[in-house]
């Protein structure tokens, strides 16, 4: 009796032109949307106006008038739920009952396409470029829509709980079936579970798989980060060690010219100009796309000389040199030959007053002379000693001495070869 009295009364937000559902019947959703106006019809609790187990108040009873009232409330918020295109075929019904009646037997009496329907999108039903949350969403809603088309009867005994499991294991492996590939190992590992697992909680372990993959994939790679930092740090202190070491020389002053790029130590107006120097600058005039491009500086004297140019002239005699060889063709043996030998030549056949260039190497670890007449302090006790040349020649050593340029500058233990 308190449900009866209740259902005859209005809430204070209670009015005709209220709406029970968000979207409208337009004729195909009839499913749905009968769902949602019960839903609301029954928090409401005015859902004896539509059912058949409603009971109507006795005519000229206390009550009539009351029901009267709330079921044409009843009435028009269920055409307030009808789409303007058809709502007008159902204006004219006498009650909430009848029109749902009316409602029933023109949308919602045939099951059978509607199921056909349904089971046929399952089936068709996969995961594709959706995530598994929306592929349940859409999968779900497709299993509720097809248990309101489908018959279940009541049943008090434990067969009913024993068809409900039933149903729950279908649903948890047709969930698992349309799930993506790379959900491969995790699929595997929930059907091997013994009972198998409720299709809810299934979801639940494959969506937290897929969170951990997009978190480590927004994540930035730091181990790649930090190879990356650990191959360009050496690259990058060495360039700053070349462009230190290039400042830190154009910052020297000499005390004796007072010019810059070298210390006194090194000062051609000390200890004289030597004469490649003229040849060096000649060479820096005809070639000044050479001097534009300054990749390193090197210090000769009181100026910075491209080393361009420098390769350019070493390039130039050594080819010279080279050209007036013979070579020979000889067997070598590893324990006999001395190491390979960089060079400094003489070339010239004169005396040391005739000379026009030399090439001076003070890194090299055996030098060469062609005129012994330029040597002092000379040793003949060398025993096996072999020089390699860069024409692939061996030649042997049959006496070293130093070499005298001038009175400043003297080069030590070069080689006369046989």
């Amino acid at each position: 009796m308190a449900e009866d009295t209740e259902a005859l009364r209005l809430q204070s937000n209670d009015n005709q032109g209220l709406s029970l559902v968000s979207t409208p019947l337009d004729g195909t959703n009839f499913l749905s949307w009968s769902r949602s106006v019960k839903l609301g019809l029954r928090a409401k609790m005015k859902m004896s106006f539509i059912s058949e187990d409603g009971k109507k108040s006795e005519e000229n009873s206390k009550e009539m008038e009351q029901w009267d009232r709330m079921d044409s409330m009843v009435t028009s918020w269920i055409l307030n739920s009808i789409s303007k295109d058809i709502v007008e075929s159902f204006m004219y019904t006498n009650t909430s009952r009848e029109l749902w009646i009316e409602l029933e037997n023109r949308f919602g009496q045939s099951n059978g396409p509607t199921e056909y329907r349904l089971k046929k999108e399952l089936g068709a039903l996969t995961q594709g470029s959706s995530s598994v949350s929306v592929y349940f969403s859409k999968i779900k809603k497709l299993w509720d829509e097809l248990a309101c088309i489908t018959y279940t009867p009541k049943c008090t005994c434990g067969a009913a709980k024993e068809t409900a499991e039933i149903r729950s294991h279908d649903q948890t492996i047709q969930f698992l079936m349309g799930l993506n590939d790379i959900y491969d190992h995790v699929r595997n590992q929930i059907l091997m579970m013994e009972p198998l697992p409720a299709v809810s909680k299934a979801y639940a372990m494959i969506d937290r798989i897929e969170k951990q993959k997009e978190e480590s994939t927004a994540q930035p790679n730091t181990s790649q980060n930090m190879t990356m930092q650990a191959y360009k740090k050496p690259e990058m202190q060495k360039n700053f060690q070349k462009k230190k070491n290039v400042q830190d020389k154009r910052q020297q002053i000499c005390k004796e010219c007072g010019k810059s790029g070298h210390l006194k130590e090194a000062c051609f107006e000390i200890h004289g100009y030597p004469k490649w120097y003229k040849t060096l600058m000649k060479q820096r005039k005809g070639n000044s796309h050479a001097t534009n491009k300054v990749a390193t500086a090197v210090d000769v004297g009181n100026n910075v000389v491209d080393v361009k140019a420098i390769t350019e002239i070493l390039r130039s005699e050594f080819h010279k040199f080279l050209g007036g060889l013979k070579p020979k063709t000889l067997t070598i043996r590893d324990e006999d030959s001395y190491d390979f030998s960089s060079m400094t030549a003489e070339l010239n056949s004169s005396n040391i007053e005739n000379l026009d260039t030399w090439i001076l190497d003070s890194g090299t670890t055996s030098h060469l002379c062609g005129n012994d007449l330029m040597f002092t302090n000379e040793r003949t006790d060398l025993r096996d000693v072999f020089v390699h040349l860069a024409d692939g020649t061996r030649h042997m050593v049959i006496k070293s001495a130093d070499i005298r340029l001038n009175n400043r500058i003297t080069f030590e233990r070069y080689f006369i070869c046989a």
